[in-house]
């Protein structure tokens, strides 16, 4: 039997040759590690930023994913991340006052016009503080190009307030004022519609005009010599009296339902557009996939001029906004007439506009007022008004119409025009569940 301290040698010989072979076995394949240098760090985080997996990142640099995971928890590694994060930031913040600096004596020259170019306005347009808010602000609709167009229109309005009218301030801009300036347009040969724009654009933000907005002061201006008016409304009442009675079918009373929900204009056409193959859009041009029955929102579409365009997203619109299980309604409408994905919600567009005149008709009948289809959409935002909801919300946020209101004050402070769009998104979706609780309250009464 051998000695103890003999056993001790050969056990320790043992363990040595074990450690050995692990060594060796490790250093088998294995590549080198990852050189500490800031500039391969550099190149690590742009990889990672990039999208790139870990399994990626390892086969570029040709490490393993273990070396790489450790690299990415090591104390030198989340350092440089940290430096590298607040040097970016900086850099971002300089350049961002640079811009600033530099597009606010853009506009200033402009509104003198001492620089008043198209390419002004479009430099404008690319500044950065308003396509970040671009990013909040467009979902489906909106564009930086469209963006851009309003900036020129808004510095259009500006130009002949500040050179004819000689009030550079919006806050001394008259009706008359807005007047004189439409009619200049016409007679320059400016379209109808174009005139229209400019004038919703700028009456719709200040609160004294929100009563002639309602009854819609540009309608005027859409056929020249024909003015309509007479507006109607329909009260919450006679709505719930309407909804209780046997005049309207079960068909109908949805589609109403749906109607005043959206807001939606009644239709329209393709041909209307000049397009034809541009498809429906409006109320009657809703189909199946336009409704997300998981989150009860609706995409209501519009068609776009230009030719080969498809139909674009108009706006979206919480569908239970007014009346509590609208959703659930649509969803078992949409089972019992077996509409697939693709379908039209009413079946086709030429039978929704049957529908809505055969609504409208009715509705005349019910409550004794000559109200036409235009009187529903003026309905949706009467009763948003009726709650207190600004009207660039109603025209923006929470009923999802294109936000043709740009400012709360002067717009010739451009921040105050990002942080004006950068906070629209918010207050829309904190008023949304007020609305929904007044209304449901109401209706299920």
């Amino acid at each position: 039997m051998p000695r103890k301290s003999t056993v001790d040698k050969i056990l320790a010989e043992l363990k040595e040759k074990i450690k050995e072979k692990r060594r060796q076995e490790q250093k088998r394949g294995r590549p080198e590690a990852v050189p500490r240098d800031p500039e391969v760090y550099e190149r690590i985080a742009s990889l990672f930023e990039e999208g790139l997996t870990v399994a990626e990142v390892a086969r570029a640099l040709g490490v393993s994913e273990r070396t790489l995971y450790r690299l990415k928890e090591s104390p030198e590694f989340q350092q440089f991340l940290k430096e590298r994060e607040e040097k970016i930031k900086k850099a971002k913040e300089a350049r961002y006052k640079t811009d600033a600096v530099y597009n606010k004596e853009l506009l200033e020259k402009i509104v003198s016009g001492e620089a008043w170019t198209r390419e002004a306005c479009e430099q404008l347009s690319h500044w950065e503080p308003i396509q970040n808010v671009c990013k909040q602000w467009i979902t489906h609709n909106r564009s930086r190009q469209s963006l851009k167009s309003a900036i020129e229109e808004m510095a259009d309005i500006y130009e002949y307030m500040c050179r004819v009218k000689q009030k550079c301030d919006p806050d001394l801009w008259e009706p008359s004022d807005f007047l004189e300036f439409a009619n200049s347009l016409i007679q320059r040969g400016v379209s109808t519609d174009t005139v229209r724009k400019y004038l919703t654009r700028w009456w719709a933000w200040k609160p004294e005009h929100r009563e002639t907005e309602l009854k819609g002061l540009h309608g005027k201006w859409v056929r020249r010599g024909v003015r309509k008016t007479e507006e109607h409304v329909l009260e919450i009442s006679e709505i719930k009296e309407i909804l209780a009675s046997d005049e309207l079918t079960d068909e109908e009373k949805l589609y109403l339902k749906l109607w005043l929900t959206t807001g939606a204009r009644e239709y329209e056409r393709p041909s209307t557009r000049g397009v034809k193959e541009l498809g429906w859009g409006g109320i009657v041009g809703i189909k199946v996939s336009d409704i997300n029955f998981k989150n009860c929102t609706l995409e209501v579409r519009e068609p776009k001029t230009g030719k080969g365009l498809e139909p674009k997203i108009w706006h979206s619109i919480v569908i239970d906004l007014f009346f509590p299980g609208l959703c659930r309604e649509l969803e078992q409408y949409v089972k019992e007439h077996g509409r697939g994905r693709d379908d039209w919600l009413w079946g086709s567009p030429e039978r929704g506009v049957k529908l809505y005149k055969s609504i409208v008709r009715k509705l005349r009948k019910l409550t004794g007022k000559p109200l036409v289809a235009h009187d529903i959409r003026r309905t949706h935002a009467y009763w948003l008004v009726q709650q207190d909801v600004p009207l660039e919300l109603i025209a923006g946020g929470v009923t999802g119409e294109r936000i043709e209101s740009p400012l709360g004050v002067g717009w010739e402070d451009l921040m105050t025009m990002v942080r004006y769009y950068a906070d629209l998104a918010g207050r829309a979706k904190r008023m949304v569940p007020t609305i929904m609780a007044k209304f449901h309250e109401v209706f299920s009464s």
